[in-house]
């Protein structure tokens, strides 16, 4: 039987700073099931800049996995801001992948976001593979919303349709998503966490209550940026209404962002600056804060890109035994909430009167509920136990292309 080989291609260097790290954590839970099937896994990282290849490797043989698969890098060779350098680039990663496609010959590649699928996209029309598209949520609604000229659009809209004409498996962050070709088979594939960094113990969390000056009082969170479809303003509106009548409650606020929108945010509403603290945290800081708090924000505008979306934080919210406070725009996860008890579904109509008590009634200090969804999340949402049900989703694939 030949041997089943299994290509990720990666749009940037590895280890890069900010970007976010869930193919990384997917990669990385999916080695040891993929060895144990004994497939062949190469990683092509795309556009490294000087010192990535270096970095990645370092860091691939600091955690012991660098046997476990072929490393593969192109760097990138022409800087950023000038479409024709974007041309040359673009051709010259198209032949190289092509090059490397040729000589693997591997069963299935799997192509991260819209340029890691961009390039074995063009490749297909030379070899003979199966195509994974992780397209994650939806690209062309999100930069529409982000005030993207309507040519950048129209490109971004015209690069899906090739993709889809291409892809034989789409992963998508939610289950309700648009419209897709029907020879595509669409599997949603969560932002799932990982548990030796996200976890709640409730004696560790109370300890840190008392640390932060914070013991008795109903603790709001929210962990994030400052894009607009986040609700900064609705937010610190509503706090300013929920603090005036429950004095004690106070909002820890982790951004990722600059705290400057916050704080315009806060002083507009007339939050005052003893009720609220804002913070910028690694992730294991950021764990042992959001464990203190009684509801998280987890508020998203009416957008399709809000409709599409899976946060990374609703998971680690849960993780860190916080119930939500949730919009219904956000559809993957709305029902999730109710049908496992996992927090509050905002009623945007319901008067701020008749809906504070019950928001305090329901969320303040209750270590069942925070217990609940701690659990619910180990038990649903982590790699370790998610893993092997994508490994399968990718085996099937390998075995039907063998």
């Amino acid at each position: 039987m030949a041997e089943k080989k299994l290509l990720f291609v990666y749009p940037i260097g590895y280890c890069r700073k900010g970007e976010v790290r869930n193919f990384h954590v997917m990669f990385e839970h999916l080695l040891p099931l993929l060895k144990a099937s004994k497939t062949k896994v190469i990683l092509v990282v795309l556009n490294n800049l000087p010192g990535e290849i270096k970095e990645a490797k370092t860091y691939f043989s600091t955690v012991g996995i660098d046997g476990d698969f072929e490393q593969i890098y192109f760097e990138r060779q022409y800087p950023r801001g000038k479409f024709y350098y974007q041309i040359i680039q673009a051709f010259k990663n198209s032949r190289n992948l092509l090059k490397i496609i040729r000589q693997q010959q591997p069963n299935v590649v799997y192509g991260y976001n819209y340029i890691g699928t961009f390039y074995p996209a063009l490749a297909k029309l030379f070899v003979r593979f199966k195509l994974i598209f992780d397209l994650r949520g939806d690209r062309v609604a999100e930069i529409k919303e982000a005030g993207a000229s309507e040519f950048k659009v129209f490109l971004k809209g015209l690069m899906e349709k090739l993709l889809f004409a291409k892809t034989d498996l789409l992963f998508t962050v939610s289950d309700d998503f648009k419209a897709i070709p029907s020879h595509i088979k669409r599997v949603p594939k969560y932002n799932f966490y990982n548990p030796e960094i996200f976890n709640y113990l409730p004696q560790k969390a109370s300890e840190k209550r008392g640390e932060l000056g914070l013991s008795g009082r109903f603790i709001w969170l929210y962990s994030g940026s400052d894009h607009h479809y986040q609700m900064i303003d609705w937010m610190a509106s509503f706090f300013a209404q929920f603090h005036y009548l429950y004095p004690e409650s106070f909002w820890l606020i982790n951004s990722s962002s600059s705290p400057t929108s916050f704080h315009q945010a806060l002083a507009k509403a007339n939050v005052p600056e003893s009720a609220y603290q804002i913070r910028k945290l690694n992730a294991t800081e950021l764990n042992d804060i959001q464990m203190v708090a009684d509801a998280a924000f987890l508020v998203r505008e009416d957008l399709l890109l809000n409709h599409c979306a899976f946060p990374t934080k609703f998971a680690e919210y849960l993780a860190s035994g916080v119930p939500v406070f949730i919009s219904p725009h956000v559809h993957t996860l709305v029902p999730m909430v109710v049908n496992n008890q996992l927090g509050m579904v905002v009623d945007f109509h319901e008067p701020i009167e008749r809906l504070t008590p019950k928001i305090h009634q329901f969320f303040y200090q209750n270590s069942g509920l925070k217990q609940r969804c701690a659990t619910f999340a180990l038990n649903n949402l982590t790699w370790l136990n998610r893993a092997s049900h994508v490994h399968a989703v990718f085996n099937d694939l390998l075995n039907e292309e063998s």
